[in-house]
Parts: C-alpha cells; structure tokens; sequence
C-alpha cells in the first residue's frame, strides 16, 4: 500500500504573500462532496470558485477560495429544500403546489386551507 501524503508548500515558498496552495479537481472533490459533473454546473451559474488553467486541460482552485465557499455554505445553514430550488432553479418550480393567493377561486382556496 502506498501513503497518501499531503502536499505541502517548501518553506521558501510559503513564506511568498499573496501565493496559497493549488487543488486539483480530484483535491477539490475530496473537500467539497460534489461530482465534478456538479462543480462544472455551480461554475457556470456563478456559484462555485472558477478554477484556474495552470496548463491548457489543467485546471486548479486556490485553497482559500474553496474554504470560503464551504464557510459560506456553512454559515448560511440552508436547509436541503433552499438548497435544491436556489441551484435548480425553475425545474423545480414546476412541482411547487400554488399559494392561497394564486388561487382564483374563493371554492378551490377553501379546500386548500382544510388540507
């Protein structure tokens, strides 16, 4: 079995301000329990940290950004329901039952209030 090991900054180069540590997608997904296939969706709709191209097909995240979006997530404390209609948006919409007050018909809300 091999160790899985950490990486590390070399001293000399952690001590450079303004430089912070590059994750790989597969780091990433280690932190943040999301597919990739979802990271790519959050990026597009401006939700997730965008990565940076350190090559032509290498992409990398800085650290700090992807502990602020966990932080942020945290401290919102966003229940499953928020989560899901704020990131799927109308699909979900859909299903959603109306309001009293999209109710026309004074009948129709009279049932929906006994349920």
């Amino acid at each position: 079995m091999t160790e899985k090991t950490s990486h590390v900054f070399p001293q000399s180069i952690a001590n450079i301000p303004g430089l912070h540590r590059m994750l790989s997608i597969k780091e990433v997904r280690e932190v943040v329990p999301l597919s990739t296939r979802q990271i790519d969706r959050l990026i597009r709709q401006g939700l997730f940290p965008e990565p940076i191209f350190i090559s032509p097909n290498r992409r990398a995240w800085a650290e700090p950004k992807i502990r602020q979006f966990l932080r942020e997530r945290e401290l919102s404390g966003q229940s499953r329901r928020a989560y899901s209609t704020r990131y799927c948006g109308p699909a979900l919409e859909a299903f959603a039952a109306p309001t009293i007050s999209e109710i026309s018909s004074t009948e129709e809300a009279d049932h929906v209030r006994a349920i």
